[in-house]
């Protein structure tokens, strides 16, 4: 009793045999003598104009209107013309025999039922009320026993009105604070429609107006059969999500590739799917959605592939947001992860017809594998032996003198901690020679012969290496033609550009490191994180230029300087631009396993697997889905109607009596009544109240006012996220 929503004073207690009978009907509802006090004054001041005075003659002189027209009495000391007040007093008097002669219709019904039809009237019935029971500051639950009586003041005859309890009651703080409710359209789009608010005017929130403030028990819309578009009740957010550490993309173009492997798809086609989702990535912000355009590479898509694979493909462009670490301040949802977050989410723009959940509903996942290919990752921490450079302006890589085994080192957290199947440098030299014959030209004269012969394009060669515990994995050895620094246009004139590509099994056998915390720059401490392109094959001449550069000098001077020239300065490596691209995917298995299925793989998961619900999100791994050994791709709704009860303060095990007040005539007596089915949340999973947890229901299944005592047992939690966490959830679902 003490849950009702609403401390105020009923104003009435749903429907009653008093409630339903005609005023027609009642002996009061026409009496024989109708006229009021007033009615006869009147009656008396029309008649005097019919009375008229005769003198000897038999000849009129006048009428009793005078004797009453403009008679009055004085309000204040109930003053009159003396022949008034007798008349008045007269009215008085005469009140007595209109009253008798009103009773005559009940004396009729009263001799005909009792003396002709001989019925006896039943004892009296006491009367039955709703009451709250507020407890006082300081306690926590107090019993009230049967039979308590309850003083509810006086009634019009200012008789003492006394109720007594029907049966002990626990009064505790427990009161039923939220209530939401789920429409599911089943006999026609198929699509479901939320009430966040159920107790308002329109599900979200507004305030009832109505004399009766009544709202719709499971969110019913109000013309199920109309289009989606003119439905008063907003539609149900449903999907599905990933959180995984491969989602964090700060920046470049970002496609991500997301391959479902589900139990069946049961004739489901690509063109059922092509508009059916709505994908978005978490920010620092909001919520991010790829942009619409048709110049994008790779293009949005969705599509099936064979009998059980469904691939979700979208792509991020350069200039929007990063895709960051969850953050539930900022996008307002209860996802518990620490990762970035990819929500997948029906289309209810969609106008697919029946809506296309009906046939996703029913999947059941296997496995997923998240695939990021990202082009264009500039904001990299690069530093060679001697210092750290800003990698937006030109830098020397190797050091301003290089020689060989001189260090160039590439950082980035957001690269380095994934496990890699690809990384690509774009590198864009400065100040490559112009020579048509490339390096061998520029270093013509170069001493001594024998090495200098050496310096031609394709023998500048770095070595590729990748930091995985304090170890450098080369995974470009200086021998392989990939280590090349540079490459020729045509006729061995140099491109500024140069795609140095690394994709092997060492690379790919690199584990990942999520945990990897942010630096700044590489030293001795450095775990991973970077990327080394060290100088091997041939310098660039530095230590031989003085000796060169004089040989030359006495050279020229001897002989004629017009068609002799110096030795160029050594070249020295400088780049204008530098960013990487890089692949990584992650695979997540949610088959029930042994492999699956213990405490220690729950506690050790990194990836993170969300169904997205109306009103809140749940996490379903092997382990923690009790009820079922599968999981379903969408949260997976059968039932048409579902109303749900938030509870605050309350205490398992505890019983939990809750008052439902319903609207008279709201129920639908030509229809079959329908079976209320009872549960209450655990562990983001719903369990039916045990036939012996309810413990009374007075409501007749929700269409009469009445109460409802639960036992609510130990199990029932609050610390869900499938809905609003802090509140005990009950839920009342009709198939």
């Amino acid at each position: 009793i003490q849950d009702c929503e609403n401390n105020a004073v009923l104003q009435r207690d749903g429907t009653s045999q008093a409630q339903r009978t005609l005023k027609a009907l009642l002996p009061s509802y026409v009496s024989v003598d109708e006229r009021s006090m007033q009615d006869l004054i009147d009656f008396t001041n029309n008649f005097t104009k019919e009375i008229n005075y005769y003198n000897n003659s038999d000849v009129i002189e006048g009428d009793w209107e005078s004797f009453f027209a403009n008679q009055l009495i004085d309000k204040t000391d109930q003053k009159t013309s003396p022949h008034y007040a007798l008349f008045i007093a007269f009215l008085e008097i005469f009140q007595y025999a209109q009253e008798d002669l009103n009773t005559i219709t009940q004396r009729h019904l009263d001799f005909y039922y009792r003396d002709v039809l001989q019925i006896e009237e039943n004892p009296a019935i006491p009367d039955q009320v709703f009451v709250i029971f507020e407890l006082a500051q300081l306690v926590s639950q107090q019993l009230v026993e049967q039979g308590t009586a309850l003083k509810a003041g006086k009634d019009e005859t200012g008789v003492e009105l006394i109720y007594d309890t029907e049966k002990d009651i626990v009064v505790n703080e427990a009161q039923a604070t939220e209530f939401k409710s789920l429409f599911y359209n089943k006999a026609n789009d198929s699509r479901l429609y939320a009430s966040p608010i159920a107790n308002s005017a329109n599900g979200e929130g507004e305030p009832i107006e109505t004399e009766e403030p009544k709202w719709r028990t499971f969110g019913s819309i109000s013309d199920p059969t109309a289009s989606y578009t003119t439905a008063d009740r907003p539609q149900a957010q449903l999907g599905f999500a990933f959180a995984s550490p491969v989602l964090t993309m700060t920046e470049g173009n970002r496609n991500v590739r997301i391959t479902l492997t589900v139990s069946n798809l049961f004739g489901i086609t690509t063109a059922q799917l092509a508009n059916a989702f709505k994908v978005e990535f978490s920010g620092e912000e909001g919520w991010i959605e790829p942009l619409e355009s048709t110049s994008k590479s790779p293009a949005d898509a969705t599509f099936v592939t064979g009998t059980n694979t469904i691939v979700i493909s979208r792509t991020l462009t350069e200039a929007q947001e990063a895709i960051v670490s969850y953050d539930s301040d900022a996008l307002l949802e209860p996802f518990d992860t620490q990762w970035p977050v990819v929500r997948i989410l029906l289309n209810t723009d969609d106008s697919s017809s029946p809506y296309v959940y009906e046939q996703l509903k029913n999947l059941v996942i296997q496995q997923a594998n998240i695939r990021v290919d990202v082009d264009g990752v500039k904001n990299l921490i690069v530093q060679n032996d001697q210092s750290t450079f800003d990698s937006s302006k030109p830098f020397m890589p190797f050091g301003n003198r290089p020689v060989l085994t001189s260090s160039f080192y590439i950082g980035s957290q957001e690269i380095f901690s994934k496990q890699l199947s690809n990384v690509q440098l774009n590198i864009t030299w400065k100040g490559l020679p112009t020579d048509n014959s490339g390096f061998l030209g520029y270093y013509h004269d170069y001493l001594p012969p024998e090495e200098n012969v050496n310096r031609r394009n394709g023998r500048f060669k770095s070595e590729i290496s990748i930091l995985e515990g304090r170890e450098w994995k080369t995974v470009i050895p200086a021998s392989s033609s990939l280590a090349r620094m540079f490459d020729p246009v045509s006729n061995s004139t140099l491109n500024d550009f140069k795609l140095i590509n690394v994709s092997n099994s060492t690379l790919s056998n690199i584990p990942r490191d999520p945990e990897l915390q942010s630096f700044t720059k590489f030293d001795n401490s450095s775990q991973r994180g970077f990327l080394r392109m060290q100088l091997l094959g041939v310098d660039f001449g530095h230590t031989d230029y003085q000796v060169s550069f004089a040989t030359q000098a006495i050279k020229v001077s001897k002989e004629d300087p017009v068609t002799s020239e110096l030795v160029n300065e050594p070249y020295t490596p400088v780049i204008s631009e530098l960013s990487l691209n890089y692949v990584s995917s992650v695979t997540i298995d949610l088959v029930s396993s042994p492999s699956t299925t213990t405490q220690e793989a729950f506690d050790e998961r990194v990836e993170q697997f969300f169904q997205v619900e109306p009103f809140g999100v749940s996490e379903a791994h092997p382990f923690v889905t009790e009820k079922s050994p599968t999981i379903s791709l969408f949260p997976v709704y059968n039932d048409e109607g579902t109303l749900y009860i938030g509870v605050q303060d309350l205490v398992p095990p505890q019983n939990l009596s809750v008052l439902f007040q319903v609207a008279e005539g709201s129920a639908n007596p030509d229809l079959p009544q329908q079976p209320i089915n009872w549960s209450y949340l655990s562990g983001n999973e719903w369990f039916d109240f045990p036939e012996a947890n309810i413990l009374s229901d007075s409501t007749n299944g929700l269409i009469t006012s009445g109460i409802i005592e639960f036992s609510v047992p130990k199990k029932a939690s609050s610390d869900n996220t499938l809905l609003p966490t802090g509140l005990f959830w009950l839920r009342a679902s009709v198939t």
